[in-house]
């Protein structure tokens, strides 16, 4: 949500796709087509969510269409003013191992800011193409356009991908064994066994429960080693992750200073006066 994405799809495709911040503005997946590259393409604009932990109609909506319709390339749009926030729906993009482009967006509002995200050290952290752009201004749509085509035509797949801490031993064990069924469902096993370990039901459907005794064991193994549920270990690993990198390719100018709205904050959330003024 508010990386304008559906002002890059429209960018892209020509389209006036209603744009807003409110729930389910694009739940209904609107479609349209651009071409590049000597082919032509049908872009989905899927739901703008924070992560595929599936709680909400968006989240599963833009699941179940990966999953079930693996498409030819995914557009992750990412907003280069707050970046790490992000990176988490990206961390999940790498599990999933979809031929990938990012698109990262509002560089301008990155700049206001004081921020510069580098780009090319992103794109070689995450092993696909990065685009920087300004879609309200038009700025990256052509180069974007390419990265698409180049990705299409490769069907390359991102190099990089989460180490899982404590829970590893357990995704590597699991991924093994799930490599006919994962095949079976069209999934990637790795990002399947992340998912059972998770407890996600989607995960345990599309497998029919068949794992749940491995899944116990390496729960059990878990706890005992460091007190945590696969999950608790997943979410630190992930989290560990997106600051190791958002530390690494941001870039902060000191000498631009607070916006009003900063300064609001720090007044307004601050131990002393923010209760006072909530009230």
């Amino acid at each position: 949500p508010n990386t304008g994405k559906t002002t890059l799809f429209n960018q892209l495709t020509g389209s006036r796709e209603r744009t807003g911040n409110w729930t389910g503005v694009t739940v209904d997946c609107a479609e349209a087509d651009f071409a590049a590259g000597g082919h032509r393409f049908r872009v989905t604009d899927l739901p703008g969510i924070y992560s595929f932990t599936a709680d909400t109609q968006d989240e599963r909506v833009a699941r179940d269409f990966l999953i079930k319709t693996p498409p030819d390339v995914v557009v992750n749009i990412l907003d280069a003013s707050n970046l790490e926030r992000s990176l988490y729906l990206t961390s999940q993009l790498l599990d999933m191992r979809l031929p990938m482009v990012v698109a990262l967006n509002q560089t301008d509002i990155a700049d206001d800011h004081g921020l510069t995200v580098d780009h090319q050290h992103l794109s070689r952290h995450l092993g696909c193409p990065v685009v920087p752009a300004v879609a309200t201004r038009r700025i990256g749509v052509e180069e974007l356009k390419a990265a698409v085509a180049q990705v299409a035509e490769t069907r390359a797949r991102p190099a990089a991908r989460v180490y899982f801490g404590d829970a590893e031993h357990a995704v590597q064990r699991l991924q093994m064994c799930l490599i006919v069924a994962a095949d079976d469902v069209a999934a990637d096993s790795r990002w399947l066994a992340v998912k059972l370990l998770e407890r996600d039901p989607f995960a345990r459907d599309l497998t029919g429960n068949l794992f749940e005794g491995i899944v116990a064991e390496e729960t059990a193994r878990i706890a005992r080693h460091s007190s945590h549920t696969p999950a608790e270990a997943i979410m630190d690993a992930r989290l560990g992750f997106i600051r190791g990198l958002a530390r690494d390719v941001v870039k902060r100018n000191l000498a631009i200073g607070r916006r009003a709205s900063d300064i609001a904050d720090r007044l307004l959330l601050s131990r002393p006066l923010g209760i006072p003024f909530f009230l």
